[in-house]
């Protein structure tokens, strides 16, 4: 079956908490992370299919994180040919055209395609909503609002302007990319002045949790999960009755964009199509069956010192078990986002009415995007 790089709009997923405030002291301890890393099936990659590619030729960049992980099945023989970087550098990535395939955020990355007519079409959706919202226990009344000093990551990404929506505030602080959140979360910092809210996307809410619940070193803070932001806007959309009252349980984050070169190069057809599906495939492992086959073939791999995931992920091959293994996951099997459902993507824009967001041009839209 052809697998689609799309969003389901009313798939429920529960990630790390529900809405509302989670202690760090509520998440696993490391001896228990220990146990749940042991448990993992002993399955090989050749039983679990994914790691059977079909070669291509060109390159491609996606940010360190998440997304990254979507890319496990080409590590093994395609390293020359992948690039994981800081977002601004996969940004600059549209302007040299050296890529075949580059994966950042949907619709900053639409934007700049149709600003500066770089040579990109967008062929589908990664990832659907991956953002937390940390409360790093500055805040006095411990509720959310306007006039409370807020984080978040990336240049006009959507995921702010449906946060201002959901929350009715208008302003906060933008920082250049999940990992200079992270700091933020961490410290409670951001140029030495105190940050009440953070907005953060896994793995990295994992990482900060475990750290604040076992590394003596931390910053004393009362560190918590204050909301689930996929789960407020799944909330806040039934409410205004969007999606013909249904609501939309995610919202389109990262993108995965090809050249318009590789686009008109019919000889090249099969081969994109073969990895934009194997993509495709692993997000779907990581939705439905909690990433089991992907994490057998980076076990495969790292045993055999091909890479380290440290590298790829920024996350060593422990953490990535762990997260993926949290009892909190078990009903989810998605901790990363990822979603190969489809829906309209410009109905979602039009319906949901974001400031800033409007429909995508159709003209940016590949032939390989799903119809």
């Amino acid at each position: 079956m052809k697998k689609s790089l799309w969003i389901v709009p009313f798939l429920s997923f529960s990630l790390l908490a529900s809405c509302g405030e989670v202690s760090s002291s509520s998440l696993a301890s490391s001896s228990s992370l220990e146990s749940l890393n042991s448990s993992l099936p002993a399955s090989s990659s050749q039983e679990a299919g994914l790691d059977d590619v079909t070669p291509f030729s060109f390159k491609a960049i996606c940010p360190k994180g998440a997304p990254s992980m979507a890319f496990t099945p080409f590590l093994k023989g395609y390293q020359g040919q992948l690039s994981f970087a800081a977002p601004a550098n996969v940004r600059a990535a549209f302007a040299t055209q050296e890529y075949g395939a580059v994966v950042f955020d949907l619709n900053v990355g639409a934007k700049l395609i149709k600003a500066n007519s770089f040579n990109y079409k967008l062929a589908g959706v990664l990832t659907k909503g991956n953002v937390f919202i940390i409360s790093t226990g500055k805040d006095a009344n411990k509720t959310l609002e306007e006039g409370d000093k807020i984080v978040s990551f990336g240049t006009n990404s959507l995921f702010t302007g449906i946060f201002k929506k959901v929350y009715n505030v208008s302003t906060l602080t933008e920082v250049s990319d999940v990992s200079v959140a992270y700091t933020v979360a961490d410290t409670g910092l951001n140029n030495g002045e105190d940050v009440d809210y953070v907005l953060l996307s896994e793995p990295m809410v994992t990482k900060l949790m475990l750290k604040k619940a076992t590394d003596s070193s931390s910053a004393p803070l009362t560190t918590s999960i204050y909301a689930n932001l996929t789960e407020k806007w799944q909330e806040y959309s039934k409410e205004q009755k969007l999606n013909n009252g249904l609501g939309y349980d995610g919202f389109p984050q990262a993108g995965i964009f090809i050249s318009k070169t590789l686009e008109d190069d019919q000889t090249k057809k099969a081969e994109v199509s073969a990895f934009l599906d194997k993509i495709a495939e692993t997000g779907e492992d990581f939705e439905l069956n909690q990433g089991k086959k992907a994490i057998q073939i980076l076990e495969n791999d790292t045993s055999s010192g091909l890479y380290k995931t440290e590298d790829v992920f920024n996350l060593p091959l422990n953490m990535i078990k762990s997260i993926v293994n949290l009892p909190s996951f078990t009903n989810s099997a998605n901790p990363f986002g990822f979603n190969p459902l489809s829906f309209k993507l410009n109905d979602f824009l039009s319906d949901a009415k974001i400031t800033g967001f409007p429909s995508i041009d159709t003209s940016l839209f590949s032939s390989y995007f799903p119809s």
